[in-house]
């Protein structure tokens, strides 16, 4: 007797359905701890956030990583600002559609990357619950490194930001719930 199922290596449409409807959960899915550690002490939890968000212009390039110590409510936004020259960074503005963040900056050192780039690398500290509602923006944020009173922007394309700001926010979210212990 032949089976029903599969007549001349056809399926039906029903179980096509459910094959790609398999398929289709896992291929979406984040796995988040490869964007963040955490270290355990007696003190709170350490978390180390690596987005590895590329903000960007023509000429300059604005990379960032976050850190935060459970029991605190600031993060520590550290940044690299690449440029072809030398220049004292004064503050770091974060702009959504309905939010303006804005830190001063702390050097920690500035180095040639190769001959036709400087490496800035700064600090800024913000708030957690600020941050948290930053990256739940829909839109796609700008930010604004000062230098001397002149403002240099720089932008992320909107899916990368779509992918990022979903995978930090569900970051903030598993600190937020270690964080109220």
């Amino acid at each position: 007797m032949v089976n029903s199922f599969f007549i001349r290596g056809k399926f039906p449409p029903y179980f096509l359905f459910f094959v790609f409807l398999f398929l289709g959960s896992n291929i979406f899915s984040q796995k988040i701890s490869k964007y963040y550690t955490s270290l355990s002490s007696e003190d709170g939890t350490l978390f180390f956030v690596t987005p590895k968000q590329k903000f960007a212009n023509r000429k300059q390039t604005f990379v960032y990583d976050l850190t935060y110590k459970t029991g605190g409510d600031t993060v520590t936004l550290n940044f690299t600002f690449l440029d072809k020259k030398v220049m004292k960074l004064d503050s770091l503005v974060l702009l959504t559609e309905n939010q303006r963040l804005s830190s001063k900056t702390t050097k920690l050192f500035i180095d040639y990357k190769n001959s036709k780039k400087c490496s800035h690398r700064y600090s800024s500290k913000f708030l957690f619950s600020e941050l948290q509602l930053f990256y739940k923006s829909k839109k796609t944020p700008l930010i604004y490194v000062w230098s001397s009173g002149k403002a240099n922007k720089l932008s992320i394309k909107k899916c990368k930001w779509r992918k990022k700001s979903k995978i930090a926010s569900m970051i903030f979210e598993l600190i937020d719930v270690n964080r109220k212990e």
